[in-house]
């Protein structure tokens, strides 16, 4: 099992409320920059998405690629963030 970041954890641990996509894992400020100038401020709207295409990991990961500008480890990073909130949440 791979060690995951205080970021992650933190995000996981906790309902969403109103977080900027700052706090998502993977999405640090460029990111989360290209996200917020295509209408996505906060978290719970990058859920929505994720909610969109029914967690599929391929969908999802190219969402956040062609929105955030990520790369695939961010996008990896951010896949698994979403997938263990809403495990836990959901």
């Amino acid at each position: 099992m791979s060690s995951t970041s205080k970021k992650h954890a933190s995000f996981v641990s906790e309902p969403m409320r109103r977080k900027p996509v700052t706090e998502l894992p993977g999405i640090g400020k460029t990111a989360a920059s290209h996200l917020q100038t295509r209408g996505y401020e906060e978290s719970r709207d990058i859920l929505g998405q994720y909610l969109v295409v029914k967690g599929d990991e391929q969908r999802f990961r190219d969402f956040v690629m062609s929105n955030a500008g990520a790369n695939s480890k961010s996008t990896g990073d951010c896949y698994r963030a979403m997938k263990e909130w809403t495990d836990n949440f959901l």
